[in-house]
């Protein structure tokens, strides 16, 4: 599954140390995950792996421990910080067909 956050600031990462995404709706971790985004960049994309696969409207959280390498392109570290997302995927669309 895709998750995709933007933040305020282009970001770099040299590992992934200290990331993990977290299902808040049903307490669940994922599993594993990845990024090819091209560093660097407000917008990161990541392949996420769910043992179950989050449902429209869970709540999503990227957490970061602060001790992996992501920084600003100032090279300023990031703090602690955990991102919340809405899972948007499978929202009904039928609307886009009437359009046509």
């Amino acid at each position: 599954m895709i998750h995709t956050i933007l933040f305020n600031k282009s970001a770099l990462c040299f590992n992934q140390f200290g990331v993990s995404f977290f299902n808040e709706t049903t307490g669940a971790y994922a599993f594993s995950f990845s990024s090819s985004t091209k560093l660097p960049a407000k917008l990161i994309v990541f392949d996420v792996k769910w043992h179950v696969k989050p449902q429209k409207g869970d709540h999503i959280k990227w957490l970061y421990d602060g001790t992996g390498s992501y920084q600003d392109v100032y090279h300023v570290s990031m703090l602690a910080q955990d991102i919340y997302m809405i899972n948007c995927e499978d929202i009904d669309d039928s609307y886009d067909d009437k359009a046509a």
